[in-house]
């Protein structure tokens, strides 16, 4: 495999447990990692499919209290609903009996817990731990099937955690250094890697699990430590909306989302990234996308917002986006010359810079004046411009005019 670049950005990708919890789902998931771009390894971290977390803490909560007959229907039950899952994949020979022999194993070491009357904490948070670990298994072998070069890594070679079990903190500090040590060469070389979420390992090599809905906080630590572009979350919903969109018909769709807003959504019941995941991109500037691969046309960017562009959003005046896939420099002079406002978002700029390189071979930063140029020369519109630079080289163009107090965010597509 070919040496990248120094300058080269990792990937990073969680998926959920909607998108680890149906064949059609996790053939989605695996068909949008192969389609991204091949500059670099991805690191993908994958939760437990939906529903089997509270099917294991039941399990757990059985071991020496229920007896071991109801522990075992249990069991039974968890093995049942994998073992679906691995014959609706429709795998190779191959790949299905790696899947089988890592759930069998799984299965026998629940049983065999369930026979000891005093369960170690450490013991209970590897029950609670399976999911994931057969999302990885299961989601590696799908990757492996499609022709992409990948390895699984355990969680507890790389997340480190305290002892504080079944609630356990992760030392983001000395994961970081391991993600790099350990990922960082594979993603270097072009392998992807495929790394549980939820859990990790205590300074005696204890299983150690997080809180609930923690694997978004693996990946975050991923991101952190690597650098990363951006942080991708893909999840069952496109996008983070404003309230529970399941619970609230009237929960409206968040298209761009400073940190500190984010986290007061989540606060209010809005649980659709962790809290800590904003503390932790933010302190990098790290933007983080969520989005729902089986519905590309729609995402939320939750990144830095500066005073200026803080204040410019929350008064609501007009603005427009170029988010520039497919679009070329003649697109682009067209749409500027026909709109009141435009922002070129941080995640998308790069394909707007990559069109104007390839059609007029202009190098950035030359990028930010060229578009400026198209602003003052087509769109001749009488009104205010500012041009802000995020953390991650994202440009924002914004106009407004003072008399228009239209509170409509509109967006444009191209």
């Amino acid at each position: 495999m070919k040496e990248l670049q120094q300058n080269q950005r990792a990937h990073v990708v969680k998926f959920g447990g909607v998108l680890m919890g149906s064949a059609e789902n996790i053939h989605h998931s695996a068909k949008y990692v192969a389609s991204q771009p091949k500059d670099m390894g991805m690191l993908t971290v994958v939760s437990a499919a939906s529903g089997i977390t509270d099917h294991l803490l039941q399990i757990a909560d059985s071991v020496g209290e229920d007896g071991i007959d109801q522990t075992k229907r249990l069991t039974d039950l968890f093995y049942d609903r994998q073992s679906e899952l691995v014959t609706s994949l429709r795998l190779s020979r191959k790949g299905e009996e790696q899947i089988r022999q890592e759930l069998y194993t799984a299965y026998q070491n629940i049983l065999i817990y369930a026979g000891i009357s005093n369960l170690h904490p450490a013991l209970r948070d590897s029950i609670l731990s399976q999911g994931e670990r057969i999302s990885a298994t299961v989601f590696t072998s799908t990757l492996l099937e499609s022709g992409i070069p990948v390895k699984k890594i355990e969680a507890e070679r790389v997340i480190v955690t305290n002892s504080n079990f079944s609630n356990a903190s992760p030392d983001v500090h000395t994961s970081s250094e391991r993600i790099r040590q350990i990922v960082g060469p594979r993603l270097q070389y072009g392998q992807h890697v495929v790394l549980p979420g939820f859990y990790g390992a205590d300074s005696n090599s204890y299983t150690t699990v997080m809180p609930r809905n923690s694997s978004d906080l693996t990946a975050a630590i991923g991101a952190f430590a690597l650098n990363a572009a951006e942080l991708r979350l893909a999840k069952g919903i496109a996008g983070v909306y404003d309230k529970n969109p399941h619970e609230h018909d009237d929960a409206v769709y968040q298209e761009w989302l400073s940190y500190e807003d984010a986290i007061m959504i989540s606060n209010n019941g809005g649980k659709v990234v962790y809290p800590d995941v904003m503390h932790l991109m933010r302190a990098k500037s790290i933007p983080i996308v969520v989005f729902d691969p089986r519905n590309p046309e729609q995402e939320t960017i939750i990144s830095e917002l500066d005073p200026d562009e803080r204040e410019y959003l929350r008064n609501k005046r007009i603005i427009f986006e170029v988010w520039g896939k497919g679009s070329s420099a003649e697109d682009l002079r067209e749409l500027l010359g026909n709109i009141p406002g435009v922002m070129v978002s941080p995640s998308k700029f790069t394909h707007v810079a990559n069109r104007l390189k390839a059609e007029e071979g202009i190098e950035p930063p030359d990028v930010r004046a060229k578009i400026r140029g198209f602003v003052r020369a087509e769109a001749g519109h009488d009104l205010h411009m500012g041009i802000f630079t995020s953390g991650v080289g994202g440009l924002f163009v914004n106009f407004f005019d003072p008399e228009n107090q239209d509170n409509n965010r509109l967006t444009k597509h191209v």
